[in-house]
Parts: C-alpha cells; structure tokens; sequence
C-alpha cells in the first residue's frame, strides 16, 4: 500500500486558503472591535478592580465573542495587543 505525501509548501497553501475561509476579514474586523471595546469597557465604566492585565486576559478569554481571537493569532500576539491596548487606555481615561 502506498501512502501519499503533501509537499510542505503545498500543505501551506491548503492550511492559509483554510484559514481565510474559516476566517474572513470582515469578521477578524469585528472581533478586533469587541476586543477593544472589552478591554476600554472597565475604564470608561470606573471597574477599577477590572483593569489590571490578569482580569482583562482572563475576561477575553471567556468570552463568547472573543474566544476564536486565540485561533487568529497567536498567544504573544495577543498578549502584546493587549498591553498596548491597556497602555493606550491609561493615556485616554488617566
């Protein structure tokens, strides 16, 4: 029996095409939106207790409308997006 093999780049391809399916950027679009609003929300609300990093990291992740944001990118990528975001929210609400 002979067992057939994807060239790598191949399989890339297939895996990207995959991707852009399962992910349109209209709707990456929409969740970068509800990530900002999640992370801007205990700022303009005054939830001093969820601003920290932890508390926001953890609230994202739970969430209904921001879980497949860990399918789009990558667990640092999100931790960078993240502080960048708390750090621009401490300039707008401070």
């Amino acid at each position: 029996m002979t067992t057939w093999y994807f060239p790598k780049e191949v399989w890339n391809l297939i895996k990207r095409y995959e991707h852009d399916l399962l992910y349109p950027r209209k709707y990456i679009k929409k969740i970068i939106k509800d990530f900002k609003y999640h992370i801007h929300t205990p700022y303009w609300l005054g939830l001093h207790q969820f601003k920290t990093f932890e508390k926001q990291y953890h609230f994202l992740k739970e969430n209904k409308l921001t879980k497949d944001l860990w399918n789009i990118y990558s667990d640092e990528m999100i931790y960078f997006k993240l502080h960048n975001e708390i750090k621009q929210c401490n300039k707008i609400y401070y």
